[in-house]
């Protein structure tokens, strides 16, 4: 088995030395992971979404790549459709510089699913993991034959971190650092299916920043996403201090209104609530950003609401104006509306186009009948 410090036949190897990639550059090393399953079953069940039944799992001699020895897999699906195995590598490195990964699959005749290659990428900001991925580098296309599977997990770690920040408010791809954890043997298959698989000589290799170094890269890039971050927690935070105050000074209320105040603070508790575990996590979702602006918007509305509620002698229903594009869901039912209460709805429209314009009508008694009519 090749887990160990040095080069030698029969065990494993991490292999590095250190040098200076040039000035400004990142300080790098070599590194080698070898894996030959000859002497012990390093690979562990990672995540389902199903049920299975193990058949075989371990070392055997019946077929292999090379050496005398391969690692077998043999799984029958009960239901759900995947089942992901790792082999976890001593410790995670940075998947920057040049990383390459191969390693050897055979497909057994017995099969029914399939099975392929790959590993796991996590995406760093600061010291935080902001998301992961599992790219795939694939699998034996035909039974019976030994397939070299390859993959570049820079490139792949590139894709994954674009893809991560997209999704990331105020996160680039440049701001991240990305690692490799683990090595990953993927089954995928339905019920009844079953996979019999061997697998030989994963190998990761190439020039990789030394870990310090690289820590104290990846702060440095997230350091204007991390001032960012905190402009944004505090506008939020002081909105919702604004918020608290203002619907606090609402007094003497009629009792709808009463009881519209006290929804009106739940939600305002409840926002307040996921603004501490956004800045707990230390990164905002682009939906959360968009949503939370919102709702923060719709509290403001919703504070005027309450003394608008108290006030009105309205007893058969309530109108509220709303933005005709949102992405704020809805509901039939919820008692606190992020929209403006009014009669009027304006809108600015060009001749011979169309525009939109939305609200909801909250009956406050039961109606059996409503007609609507436009007036200029």
């Amino acid at each position: 088995m090749l887990r160990k410090v040095l080069v030698g036949v029969g065990s494993v190897v991490f292999l590095f030395s250190a040098f200076m990639a040039g000035a400004g550059e990142l300080e790098m090393r070599h590194f080698l992971f070898q894996e030959d399953f000859e002497e012990s079953d390093p690979v562990k069940s990672w995540v389902t979404n199903g049920k299975y039944t193990v058949n075989f799992k371990g070392l055997t001699e019946e077929n292999f790549f090379s050496g005398k020895k391969s690692f077998k897999l043999d799984v029958t699906f009960q239901e759900g459709r995947y089942f992901y195995w790792k082999l976890p590598l001593p410790k995670s490195i940075p998947a920057e510089g040049k990383l390459k990964y191969s390693g050897y699959i055979y497909l057994g005749e017995e099969s029914t699913g399939t099975a392929v290659l790959g590993v796991q990428l996590g995406i760093a900001g600061g010291n935080k993991e902001i998301g992961s991925g599992s790219p795939k580098f694939g699998g034996a296309r035909s039974k019976g034959e030994w397939k070299l599977i390859e993959g570049d997990i820079v490139s792949s770690g590139k894709s994954l971190a674009m893809g991560i920040a997209s999704e990331r408010w105020g996160v680039k791809k440049e701001n991240v650092g990305v690692y490799v954890g683990r090595t990953g043997l993927f089954l995928f298959g339905r019920k009844g299916k079953r996979v019999v698989v061997y697998v030989d000589d994963i190998k990761i290799e190439g020039e990789i920043p030394i870990e310090g170094s690289y820590k104290q890269e990846i702060k440095r890039r997230w350091a204007p996403v991390k001032k960012k971050f905190a402009e944004k927690i505090s506008l939020w935070e002081k909105a919702l201090e604004k918020r608290q105050k203002e619907i606090a000074s609402l007094i003497d209320l009629s009792p709808e209104a009463e009881k519209k105040k006290e929804e009106v603070k739940e939600k305002i508790d409840s926002l307040k609530g996921r603004i501490k575990a956004i800045t707990s996590r230390r990164y905002i979702r682009f939906s959360e950003q968009r949503e939370i602006d919102l709702l923060l918007e719709g509290s403001r509305k919703s504070i005027k609401n309450v003394k608008f509620i108290s006030e009105t002698e309205e007893k058969d229903m309530l109108v509220y104006v709303i933005s005709p594009i949102t992405s704020l869901k809805i509901n039939p039912f919820d008692s606190v509306i992020p929209g403006k209460i009014s009669k009027e709805i304006e809108m600015v429209a060009t001749p011979g186009e169309y525009e939109s314009a939305s609200f909801i009508i909250h009956a406050l008694s039961d109606i059996t009948s409503l007609n609507c009519s436009i007036f200029k």
